[in-house]
């Protein structure tokens, strides 16, 4: 526990709140009349979008967004470091279009928008778009691939609070934190906020170093090292030139490799704190 309470930022909420008034204040015991709930330091509550309180962070995710609760998916807070993040968020094609659409309360289907042509091919995981994404994985990533954020992306989902109702504006959405994993154009122009996963997918091959194209519709088995042999250098084969067939040639020496560097590869944001350490902040004001 900090010595000092964190400073809490307020955000500005998406249009589709709901309490109004009747925000319910989860910073102590709640009681509805039919449900009670105890809420304290050591059992944090949080605003729920049919303005209730509940002590599990999840409950609080407004309507096509996921909750990101696993400890092992962030580096800040081991206990509790909840987000809400939008569906429509993390991967899209090369033309910024986002891989994935909203569908019912909190799933996503593939954007028809990216089925027809290489906005497919390149939302799906198993043609080695996505700069950690890969090896044994196969589907879409609607599908639910873990997302490894720290932080939340500008516009793109918010953190359970005790004294608000977790709501975004999508409208402070960028272009980086709107497609915040990065992928194979991310590392061909060189984009700064991707650093850091460059940097550790050198650890797996040198290759991510010079690559500057992305070709996934190459034979099976046909990638192979420029200058060596029949392959020749600067050719849609040769892994020093195609992402694709750089991360491929990842995958086939060591598959868990290029995934170990999945935390490494999604893009700095300046992001809230986790929902734990706002609700700690909130109990100590």
């Amino acid at each position: 526990m900090p010595s000092a309470a964190p400073s809490i930022t307020r955000r500005r909420a998406l249009s589709a709140t709901f309490c109004g008034e009747d925000l319910p204040d989860c910073t102590k015991d709640w009681t509805d009349g039919f449900t009670s709930v105890t809420c304290s330091h050591d059992s944090p509550c949080f605003v729920t979008p049919d303005c209730k309180c509940s002590n599990d962070p999840c409950d609080a995710c407004p309507l096509g967004s996921t909750c990101q609760n696993d400890p092992a998916l962030s580096d800040h807070d081991p206990i509790r470091p909840t987000m809400c993040i939008d569906i429509e968020c993390g991967s899209c094609s090369h033309d910024g279009t986002n891989c994935c659409k909203k569908v019912g309360d909190a799933r996503g289907m593939p954007n028809i928008l990216n089925l027809d042509g290489l906005g497919g091919t390149q939302c799906s995981i198993q043609n080695k778009y996505f700069a950690a994404l890969g090896g044994d994985m196969s589907g879409n990533l609607c599908n639910g691939a873990d997302l490894h954020l720290t932080s939340v992306p500008a516009g793109c989902g918010c953190i359970p609070s005790a004294l608000e109702e977790c709501a975004y504006d999508p409208g402070e959405q960028t272009e980086d934190s709107k497609c915040f994993i990065c992928d194979a154009d991310d590392l061909i122009k060189d984009n700064a906020q991707c650093k850091g996963c460059e940097e550790c997918l050198l650890s797996c091959n040198s290759c991510v170093d010079s690559v500057s194209m992305f070709d996934p519709f190459i034979e099976a088995g046909t990638c192979c090292i420029g200058g060596t042999g029949d392959c020749e250098s600067g050719s849609a084969h040769d892994i020093n030139t195609n992402a694709h067939c750089c991360f491929e040639h990842m995958d086939s020496n060591d598959s868990s490799c290029r995934a170990s560097c999945a935390k490494k590869c999604t893009k700095l944001n300046d992001g809230e704190m986790t929902s734990a350490a706002f609700a700690a902040a909130v109990m100590e004001e």
